[in-house]
């Protein structure tokens, strides 16, 4: 496969004026990855039974006045902006996703995965969708953030059960 002229071999790091190799992954590479940024309406209301519990309602009220002013800010942000090697070996994708997924809990975001997938796609999760993830910055070191894979491809928690049924 020839190489594109437009791609650069290094960047250079406009803060420090550090020579970054290409095989680290870029702030931009991985704000291209983000596929979609999800909100909660502003109008979103509660179904009837709930509306009917004053107790519950003016809970969610009091967090949401507790958390309105609160900033959001990218896992990878929160995470301290890491250096991410890309992977050319199967040993070193493993090491990288270890490193990441290490990393993360360290910093309270936790990852799940409730069926087995291969270590390329647990690794394009972390860095294609969970890094781009809008958490809310919380200097509490009790807080967690999880992030459960299924809940992000559904399709994919079927398939593994249709296979079971068709064995």
């Amino acid at each position: 496969m020839p190489k594109r002229k437009d791609k650069k071999q290094t960047k250079i790091s406009k803060k420090k004026g550090n020579i970054v190799p290409d095989e680290y992954y870029s702030y931009d590479d991985l704000e291209n990855t983000s596929k979609s940024d999800k909100e909660i309406p502003e109008d979103a209301s509660f179904p009837d039974e709930i509306e009917d519990n004053p107790t519950f309602v003016s809970e969610v009220e009091t967090f949401k006045e507790k958390h309105k002013k609160s900033k959001l800010v990218k896992v990878y942000d929160y995470i301290g902006k890491p250096k991410i090697a890309k992977p050319k070996s199967n040993n070193q994708l493993k090491d990288e996703f270890n490193k990441l997924n290490t990393l993360l809990e360290s910093k309270g975001v936790i990852v799940i995965f409730q069926n087995e997938y291969s270590i390329e796609e647990k690794f394009r999760f972390l860095i294609e969708e969970v890094l781009m993830q809008g958490i809310e910055e919380s200097k509490n070191h009790n807080s967690h953030h999880t992030f459960i894979y299924e809940e992000f491809h559904p399709e994919k928690l079927f398939e593994d059960e249709n296979e079971d049924e068709v064995e």
